[in-house]
């Protein structure tokens, strides 16, 4: 059964903590997202936790796409754990997919019940063609085999931003670009 939230709060009563040697986590999104920022700095903070690590950057074969195609997704994928790690990996245990193009091209490599993390922000009707979608994954029950985290991953990111006390405001646009960071921030949380 597929999992919802519409923000970033889960109830810590039904929290299962699971013991697993590794872990295989991918962050996917468009060339330009900073999806090699924050698998680097995830990766970087593994290695300070003191686990062993594998890293996989995925960039896209076509130069300068166009942003929400299949053909410009950028990924990351890491392996890591707290004993010898040497691959990065056949199959994830959780995907962080920003938009439909990077859900579409990596959603195959999640394992069942994975969990998979979606901007629903931009699963709009104009994102869904871009990514060539005959329907929206998110009502269609083609993800039902996963633990689904649906996050306004823009909204949210957007209030953090402009709500922070900064010294000059920033753009829309400048505030969007948060949004690998802030992603990382709800990964990387305990």
């Amino acid at each position: 059964m597929a999992a919802s939230t519409a923000g970033l709060a889960v109830d810590p009563s039904r929290k299962q903590v699971e013991k697993t040697g590794d872990v295989v986590i991918y962050f996917a999104g468009d060339s330009g997202d900073g999806i090699q920022a924050i698998g680097g700095q995830f990766g970087h903070t593994c290695v300070r936790m003191g686990n062993d690590i594998v890293t996989f950057p995925d960039f896209p074969a076509e130069i300068r796409a166009p942003a929400g195609t299949r053909a410009g997704v950028s990924g990351y994928q890491l392996r890591f754990g707290s004993q010898s790690v040497l691959t990065a990996g056949d199959n994830y245990d959780a995907l962080v997919a920003l938009n439909p193009a990077a859900l579409q091209a990596r959603v195959k490599g999640l394992k069942s019940n994975g969990l998979l993390i979606i901007n629903v922000d931009k699963f709009r009707d104009n994102d869904l063609n871009k990514a060539q979608c005959k329907t929206n994954p998110l009502d269609d029950g083609s993800l039902d085999r996963f633990q689904v985290f649906k996050v306004e991953l823009t909204r949210l990111t957007r209030a953090a931003v402009f709500e922070s006390p900064l010294p000059a405001p920033l753009s829309t646009r400048e505030g969007d670009r948060c949004q690998n960071f802030f992603a990382l921030g709800m990964r990387s949380r305990p």
